[in-house]
């Protein structure tokens, strides 16, 4: 090793800050915006903190690359990157999630927000959905785990996240539980969810008016013949 992971993980920090540098101009517009949710005010709020944090932990990998001596320091430095990695890799991750979801919510008007939240949540995470609240929660928790290592724990010793995440915390959800996607069928087919305990029977209907999605704690549906 000669530095290499360290210009690796110093490229990673470098994207994640430029992705917020783009996004300014949306977390500014959401202080503003009329009806947006506290939620996403309170996201837009911490977005500094998570952009300065970045920066000294860039300057300090920075710094310490600089100041090794020897093969043996590099290398210890290359290691200490390669496990840090990760931290900004899903940060990253993150970050672009939450440009790509307030670039599509923010600027739209009121009356149709909550719905564009929804729909941008389920293509972005097809799977489990992350509200805004939550995806910058863990961008602080992922921030947190840089303490552990000698070179970035003067960084973040004294940015403030813990009392980001509190806040995070205390905010009302931006959708509840229970409408963050967790249903959501794009294509023409039926969707049938059974979320009981008893048995379920499914015989649908292709096409027409009846051809619906159904939630319920226990379901017998029958057929044209039925």
């Amino acid at each position: 090793m000669s530095g290499a992971e360290v210009l690796v993980v110093l490229s990673v920090i470098s994207s994640v800050i430029a992705i917020i540098d783009k996004s300014r101009q949306l977390y500014e517009a959401a202080h503003n915006a009329e009806g947006l949710h506290e939620a996403f005010r309170k996201v837009a709020i911490t977005v500094p903190l998570v952009h300065t944090t970045l920066k000294e932990a860039e300057q300090a990998l920075k710094t310490e690359l600089a100041r090794s001596r020897g093969m043996a320091q590099t290398e210890a430095i290359d290691r200490s990157a390669t496990e840090v990695k990760p931290v900004f890799e899903a940060c990253k991750v993150n970050v672009e999630a939450l440009h790509d979801i307030f670039e599509q919510v923010v600027p739209v008007d009121e009356d149709t927000r909550v719905e564009r939240y929804k729909k941008v949540l389920s293509i972005i995470f097809p799977g489990k959905k992350k509200k805004v609240e939550e995806l910058m929660k863990e961008i602080l928790e992922k921030l947190q785990l840089l303490h552990t290592y000698h070179f970035f724990r003067t960084a973040v010793s004294d940015m403030g996240l813990e009392d980001a995440i509190k806040e995070l915390d205390a905010v009302e959800p931006s959708l509840p539980d229970d409408e963050g996607g967790k249903y959501v069928n794009t294509g023409s087919g039926p969707q049938n969810i059974h979320e009981g305990s008893g048995e379920q029977y499914n015989n649908t209907i292709s096409g027409g008016e009846r051809n619906v999605q159904y939630v319920a704690k226990s379901q017998t549906f029958g057929g044209p013949g039925h």
